[in-house]
């Protein structure tokens, strides 16, 4: 536990020494959009789009109908390049949040959880080069969907990973330049065993160009 309290911390002072020699640099005649890579963190609020389907309930398991818990808090991190003035390729990780499933039903009992991860590879298209720079994002990769059955009889999906695409819009504000905060909206859904499975994230992060 000493460990990983004393690992969190070395990340934490390197993230703010990092911002504190990024803010001393001056904005003034920078050329924002030259090659170069950059890593980013980010804070966002998941909205689910799930579908499980109905599930078996009391002692005859008659199928009732399922609530999902709309929002849940989760946080992402970014790697990327940018290797065009317009252009930049990134990894892209989210945890996306642990949402409820309740029973549509008296008491509105809790039936089990899903839990969703996705990471992909982006293609990012800037539209402006300046210091405010919107952008548009596309990219493939996997999600991963962890589901728990908390009362006997439930039947939700089994987890599992399988191929999603994300799209998203964005807008990087340049406070020096080496440092960048950012606001994204993004959509991912998956395809074979998760089909069906969606979740929409909004977020807002702080990005160090280097």
């Amino acid at each position: 536990m000493k460990k990983r309290w004393f690992a969190a911390a070395a990340l934490m002072a390197g993230f703010v020494s990092m911002t504190a020699q990024a803010l001393a640099l001056p904005l003034e005649n920078e050329d924002l959009d030259r090659p170069r890579f950059y890593l980013g963190i980010d804070a966002l609020v998941g909205i689910e789009d799930i579908d499980v389907g109905k599930q078996p309930f009391g002692p005859g398991g008659s199928s009732i109908g399922v609530d999902v818990s709309d929002q849940n808090w989760g946080g992402g991190m970014r790697a990327g390049y940018r290797f065009h003035p317009h252009l930049a390729a990134e990894l892209q990780g989210q945890y996306n949040g642990l949402y409820e499933v309740k029973g549509q039903t008296v008491g509105h009992p809790s039936l089990g959880s899903v839990e969703i991860i996705t990471t992909t590879a982006n293609l990012k298209a800037f539209v402006l080069r300046g210091p405010i720079q919107p952008y548009v994002l596309g990219g493939v990769g996997v999600m991963w969907a962890d589901t728990e059955d908390r009362v006997a009889g439930a039947k939700l999906p089994l987890g599992d990973v399988e191929f999603a695409g994300r799209g998203g819009l964005g807008v990087d504000f340049y406070l020096s330049p080496m440092l960048a905060v950012n606001l994204e909206g993004t959509y991912v859904a998956a395809a074979g065993g998760l089909a069906g499975f969606g979740v929409a994230a909004l977020g807002a992060g702080v990005q160090w160009h280097f």
